[in-house]
């Protein structure tokens, strides 16, 4: 009788049996048998529990068993066939219905009699159970390292050296990319410079937009992780100290923060502040002979921009300033529009609560029970600080120009919603500014 043999190890690991000696095993079962083995197939690094895994060897020896090919199927282990009830019942109707043999090598189970196949049943049953097991332990082991801060076990990310210490190259690298970021350059211009000086990823690749905010994004580079949506201070150095990363990662969220990079539309004090009155999309700052101005941003990413408008950034510039400090007013005393302590603290209480919960201090429940009131005077903060970051200084009027533009526009950011460009030929009646409340 043709026969195939079927062979899987999840990954390359000492502990697993693998492919060849399985194979070979096979061979020797089969030949005991008088079968003949005509094809083998293989799935490596293949799991047989995760029910998202595909395994297109096993795949195509099925339907190689339905077309007649082979009369019979050997395994090594049961486990190695599958690690589900339910998997074995299906392939297993679908092994009897064109009358194919299966054997075991290790288990030698013998599925021609009833006691036989109720066996291999108990067996399916045992080893999903392991498996289900060994996923808990893992689980409970990946949440012990974080909730004491251990080092991730990932690959550790760029500005950090293999024992996730800062690295003497590539992190003077990410705190200028902050740094940067902070003065008001764009993420395309540092994607650029990086691309152009052969800088790659831990991976060796090319920097992408999404990858460069991915990075700067990452609470590992603060000495942060992250653990049901709680960030906790980690047990290695930050490459970007807490207040840094937090502008940052603040400045990366916010949709109307972002611009487009370099060149003409480098972001200046209201790049990506305006909108387009036609489309609503947002203006960039660009060079003119008649001098700077601020246009409806091109068709690079947002194929609905119109790129029709555009006003004087002189203009614009000087009527926001005016409009803003007839707002505020100036010789008041200085407003903390944000206090930005209070959500290091919070998120200082949560740490100390976890590692609390990480030491065997408190249990689960009650680490999740005492974590709530936490959680929502957390949320309450980083609300609070998501609709205004700026400190609003004494005398705005005189200390306006020495401002960097990246306070400027935080300061605009806090008092105005929304600022419009309107079509026309008038000059400050074309400006629409919509106040917070």
């Amino acid at each position: 009788m043709n026969c195939a043999v079927y062979v899987r190890v999840s990954v390359d690991r000492p502990e697993e049996t693998s492919t060849t000696t399985q194979e070979a095993r096979c061979r020797e079962y089969a030949e005991k048998r008088g079968w003949t083995v005509v094809a083998v197939y293989e799935d490596k690094g293949r799991s047989a529990f995760k029910r998202e895994v595909k395994r297109p060897a096993l795949d195509r020896l099925m339907k190689d068993v339905e077309a007649g090919v082979v009369g019979a199927v050997v395994c090594w282990r049961l486990d190695r066939w599958c690690r589900s009830l339910t998997e074995f019942g299906n392939l297993w109707d679908r092994l009897r219905g064109v009358n194919c043999e299966w054997a075991s090598v290790t288990e030698q189970f013998d599925t021609t009699s009833a006691m036989g196949k109720a066996m291999v049943g108990v067996a399916v049953l045992f080893a999903e159970l392991e498996s289900g097991i060994k996923s808990e332990r893992l689980t409970e082991w990946h949440r012990h390292r974080e909730a004491v801060g251990s080092p991730p076990t990932i690959r550790p990310t760029f500005g950090f050296g293999p024992d996730w210490k800062p690295d003497k190259t590539t992190a003077p690298m990410l705190r200028k990319a902050a740094t940067d970021l902070l003065d008001g350059a764009s993420v395309r211009s540092i994607l650029r410079s990086w691309n152009e000086a052969g800088i790659l990823t831990t991976r060796g690749n090319k920097w992408s937009r999404l990858s460069l905010i991915k990075c700067l994004r990452s609470p590992s580079i603060a000495g942060l992780r992250e653990i049901d949506g709680t960030l906790v201070q980690g047990r290695w150095p930050a490459v970007i100290d807490r207040d840094t990363w937090d502008r940052v990662n603040a400045l990366l969220a916010d949709p109307i923060r972002r611009t487009n990079g370099g060149g003409h539309m480098a972001r200046k004090m209201l790049s990506g502040i305006l909108h387009c009155g036609l489309c609503g999309g947002p203006m960039g700052h660009r060079g003119h002979r008649a001098g700077p101005r601020y246009v409806c941003k091109p068709n690079f990413e947002d194929e609905t921009s119109c790129g029709s408008l555009s006003i004087d950034a002189k203009l614009a510039d000087d009527y926001i300033k005016g409009a803003i400090i007839a707002a505020v007013g100036d010789g008041l005393p200085a407003i903390e529009v944000h206090d930005p302590g209070e959500v290091s603290r919070l998120e200082g209480e949560l740490s100390a609560l976890a590692a609390d919960y990480g030491a065997g201090s408190i249990t689960r429940p009650e680490w999740q029970a005492a974590r709530a009131g936490l959680e929502n005077r957390l949320n309450e903060s980083i609300a609070r600080a998501s609709r205004a970051t700026a400190t609003i200084p004494a005398n705005l009027a005189t200390e306006w120009d020495r401002l960097t533009v990246e306070q400027r526009r935080s300061i605009i950011l806090t008092v105005m919603e929304d600022v419009t460009i309107k079509p026309g030929y008038s000059k400050q009646d074309r400006i629409a500014i919509s106040w917070r409340g």
